[in-house]
């Protein structure tokens, strides 16, 4: 659960932090491309180790098609939910 804690977090914090400081966007392109990047970095640093699910979503899917049992899916959820608040909590202080 901490691997999944720590995904979520820093997909949140990297994807969110220029946001926070209010750095003007001047191209929508290079904001998707960079924060799909980030995305795309992170599912494969974590795949190995937690499934790399890091949506809820997905989660979610993943336990409806029997995937998951309903425990770890509840406390995947949770870890999930849990880094998103912590990296918005230090994206906006």
């Amino acid at each position: 659960m901490t691997l999944k804690l720590t995904a979520v977090k820093l997909y949140f914090f990297l994807a969110y932090s220029p946001v926070a400081a209010w750095i003007p966007i001047q191209h929508v392109l290079q904001t998707i491309v960079g924060i799909s990047l980030a995305y795309a970095t992170l599912i494969q640093c974590f795949e190995h180790m937690s499934g790399a699910y890091m949506n809820p979503a997905i989660t979610v899917a993943m336990a409806t098609a029997r995937h998951l049992s309903v425990v770890k899916a509840i406390m995947y959820i949770v870890a999930q939910m849990t880094g998103s608040f912590c990296a918005v909590a230090l994206c906006f202080g």
